[in-house]
């Protein structure tokens, strides 16, 4: 009996599963392959757990004894709330990461999972006839899956940007990413004088924290930064990507959350890893060549897709810091030496992408550089709870010297200059400090894994001096960065203009030009 509840169980994490996989059409047949799938899975792993509990119950609880007749239908009930109380976990933890008819059809099984449970434990007083308990089989198999029947999703295909009057010379944009910078950190270093150039352009320009992807995904956060679509439009949700053959070609990343280690939840083997797919929708750097502005990325990470046949400006890592930055480091870090190699390395890094950047500055002429950098990303998580040289101090110092650099070699009196981040770090919650004091979390370090806000700061041409920005999101950036270069904008885009970061004067001469899509 605990092996059917089991499986019961595990065909309705396979349906759940689904539900988190859109791009997986459905059909009868992949519907009738993963109830077998999932179902064998449920049975041995689920009902195996469920068995081992039932009869550890049975060896200390002398009515459970007598009351074998009752097992069923609890088992059953208890099937029905588990799929329930999971299909609920990831309609909450998948809200932002797949279409709303989705999540309304994992919140429809969640419901249905848990009637279905209600009624077993009606029939657990009295003795149920075996027509019922089947028939209570099949409207399981019914209610499971047809809310993934109902989920389907229809495209329509991108029409091709229409022929619109251009400004004749293109105007230049400087786009620097500092990963896992927010202004927690870096507005009380400008207040103590750490950061000074950003502090002499920060009355200037417009600022705000930006919210950001939830819940966090590093892929996410950065292609929604870079496309101005949510997750659900642009399909770029993990690093990780699997194929399992028999639902299908394309890859999946999404994987169901559940009382198990990932990803378990893909039973038997039958899958793969694969990389992950392409953006569904172009990159900051397509839309602005398609408009006719030249674009020069640098230490974009390649595994989230720069785009066809463009190449990959990455650091290289031989790079030797100045020898002013290499003693200051070392002098900063001398109180923790175990981690002046993997410190360094960092700031090579993000000097070797300065120098990569300042060479395409230079060489690029009219157009759009962006610059990615991960200084704050990497030495973040490691020093902010220990840090007694100031080794984070002297990387906000750097990343501001670099930043003023850039500027200088790039700036024009009608360039934008974007700083951006998608995400912050935080410190952990409230239960994970617990188990880090006890000893059973690890170190207590900030991380992105609470979702915490990244930041924007605006500058040139258009932007409002001294504006806050106001309940601006990841994805509003591209919108906003192709109205101030007087482009116009994809009314496909999840973002929207942040017009509180826009001067009135421009906004009353500019006009907001919408099109239908940037196309493929």
């Amino acid at each position: 009996m605990a092996f059917g509840a089991g499986a019961v169980a595990g065909a309705g994490c396979g349906a759940l599963q689904l539900l988190l996989w859109p791009q997986v059409p459905p059909t009868l047949a992949r519907a009738a392959l993963a109830t077998l799938v999932w179902g064998s899975w449920g049975a041995l792993w689920l009902g195996g757990l469920g068995f081992l509990l039932g009869e550890g119950v049975r060896a200390f609880l002398r009515p459970w004894r007598s009351r074998r007749r009752q097992a069923l239908p609890r088992l059953m009930a208890a099937a029905g709330f588990g799929v329930a109380a999971i299909a609920l976990l990831n309609a909450k933890d998948a809200r932002e990461l797949i279409p709303a008819a989705n999540r309304q059809g994992l919140e429809v099984v969640a419901a249905f999972a848990a009637l279905w449970g209600i009624a077993w434990l009606v029939l657990a007083g009295r003795r149920a006839r075996r027509w019922v308990a089947a028939g209570l089989f099949g409207v399981w198999l019914a209610g499971i899956w047809w809310p993934w029947w109902g989920a389907r999703q229809q495209e329509a295909a991108a029409a091709p940007p229409p022929a619109l009057e251009l400004p004749l010379r293109p105007r230049k944009a400087l786009v620097v990413v500092w990963e896992g910078a927010d202004l927690p950190w870096l507005l009380p270093l400008q207040d103590r004088g750490v950061m000074p150039f950003l502090q002499s352009l920060w009355a200037r320009g417009s600022w705000g924290q930006l919210r950001t992807v939830r819940p966090f995904s590093r892929a996410a956060s950065l292609t929604t930064l870079a496309t101005g679509c949510s997750p659900v439009l642009h399909g770029t949700l993990g690093r990780r990507a699997y194929r399992l053959r028999f639902l299908g070609e394309e890859p999946v990343s999404l994987l169901l959350k559940g009382p198990w280690p990932s990803p378990h939840q893909l039973p038997w083997k039958l899958w793969r890893r694969a990389a992950p797919p392409p953006p569904r929708e172009p990159l900051l750097w397509e839309v602005l060549e398609r408009w006719g502005t030249s674009c020069a990325v640098v230490g974009w990470p390649l595994v989230f897709q720069l785009g066809p046949g463009r190449e990959s400006l990455l650091p290289e890592e031989g790079l030797e810091l100045d020898p002013v930055w290499e003693k200051a480091l070392e002098e900063a870090a001398a109180a923790r030496p175990e981690r002046l190699a993997a410190t360094r390395r960092a700031f090579r890094l993000a000097a070797a992408a300065g120098v990569r950047a300042a060479v395409a500055a230079r060489s690029a002429g009219s157009g759009v550089l962006v610059v990615h950098l991960e200084l704050g990303n990497r030495l973040r998580p490691a020093w902010s709870e220990d840090d007694p040289g100031g080794v984070l101090e002297l990387a906000a110092q750097f990343l501001d010297a670099q930043l003023a650099e850039l500027w200088r070699v790039f700036g024009e009196d009608d360039a934008c200059l974007v700083v951006v981040s998608p995400y912050g770090l935080a410190p952990p919650g409230p239960w994970d400090r617990l188990l880090a004091n006890l000893g059973l979390g690890g170190r207590f370090r900030v991380s992105p894994k609470d979702s915490p806000d990244g930041f924007l700061f605006l500058l040139g041409p258009g932007v409002a001096r001294g504006g806050r920005v106001r309940g601006a999101r990841v994805s509003d950036l591209l919108p906003t960065l192709m109205y101030l270069l007087e482009l116009p904008v994809s009314r496909k885009l999840s973002g929207r203009v942040l017009l509180g970061a826009v001067d009135e004067a421009w906004a009353a001469s500019v006009p907001l030009r919408l099109i239908p899509s940037y196309g493929q």
